[in-house]
C-alpha cells in the first residue's frame, strides 16, 4: 500500500506538471528563449465550489456516495483544494442471524486535479484526491415498534482516490464533469459483536462513477 500511494502521489504531480507545461507553451509561443521553470508564472487565479455523487458498488450492493469539492485554480490548469465524500449503505443481515446492520463512512483530503485543454468547451481532468476516512457499522434495533439504530464498531483508513472526468464549459461559471473513480484504502476491519468479519478488509477499494457540478471562476 505504502507503495501503492507513493506512486499514485508522483504520478498526481507528474500530471499536474506536465497539464501545466501544455497551458505554458500555448501561453508563450514567443518566449522560448526564456527560462522555463516547472509551474511558469501564475497568469491567472480562479476557483471554484462544487457538489456531486457517485454510484458503486460497496460489500455486494450497489452505494451512493455524496459530497462536495473545490479549490484554487491556477493558471486554468491545475485546482489544489480540498474534497470529501460519505455514504449510507443498505441494511444487511450477519450470516445465521436475524440481526440487522448497516454501514456508514466517508473520507476526505487534499484535491490535486489537472485540467488539460480547459480552454476547449469539452476537455479532460484528472482529480485525486489523498487523504482519510473512517467507516462505523451501526446495528437496526426494533424495539415498542421503535427503531433505533447503535453504532458497534468503527474503523479509520487512509485513502488515495484518483479519477478520471470529461468535463464540460456549461456557461462561463458552470462547468459539469462526468467520470470514474477509484479508491484505494488501507486495510479496514470491521466485525460484528462475535469477532466474525463483516466483510473483507479491502471492501472499500473499488470503482465508482460521477458527476460533478462546478460553480466559480474558471
Amino acid at each position: 500500500m505504502k507503495n501503492l500511494v507513493f506512486v499514485l502521489t508522483v504520478f498526481a504531480f507528474s500530471t499536474a506538471i506536465f497539464a501545466q507545461e501544455i497551458i505554458d507553451n500555448e501561453i508563450k509561443k514567443d518566449k522560448k528563449d526564456e527560462v522555463q521553470t516547472l509551474f511558469g508564472a501564475v497568469n491567472s487565479h480562479g476557483g471554484y465550489g462544487g457538489f456531486g455523487l457517485r454510484v458503486g458498488q460497496l460489500n455486494g450492493a450497489n452505494t451512493v456516495w455524496n459530497g462536495g469539492q473545490g479549490g484554487w485554480i491556477i493558471n486554468h490548469a491545475i485546482t489544489l483544494g480540498g474534497a470529501g465524500y460519505g455514504f449510507v449503505g443498505e441494511s444487511f443481515t450477519q450470516p445465521g442471524t436475524t440481526d440487522s446492520y448497516f454501514m456508514t463512512g466517508g473520507f476526505g483530503g487534499l484535491l490535486i486535479e489537472p485540467i488539460i485543454l480547459p480552454k476547449f468547451p469539452v476537455h479532460i481532468s484528472i482529480p485525486i484526491i489523498i487523504g482519510a476516512g473512517g467507516v462505523s457499522l451501526q446495528e437496526d434495533q426494533y424495539m415498542n415498534n421503535f427503531q433505533d439504530r447503535m453504532m458497534m464498531r468503527n474503523n479509520s483508513f487512509f485513502v488515495v482516490s484518483p479519477g478520471a472526468e470529461i468535463e464540460f464549459n456549461v456557461i462561463k461559471f458552470m462547468r459539469i464533469s462526468a467520470g470514474a473513480y477509484y479508491r484505494y484504502t488501507t486495510d479496514i476491519n470491521l466485525t460484528y459483536s462475535d469477532g466474525t468479519q463483516v466483510a473483507t478488509k479491502t471492501f472499500l477499494n473499488g470503482l465508482s462513477y460521477g458527476i460533478t457540478f462546478k460553480f466559480g471562476a474558471f
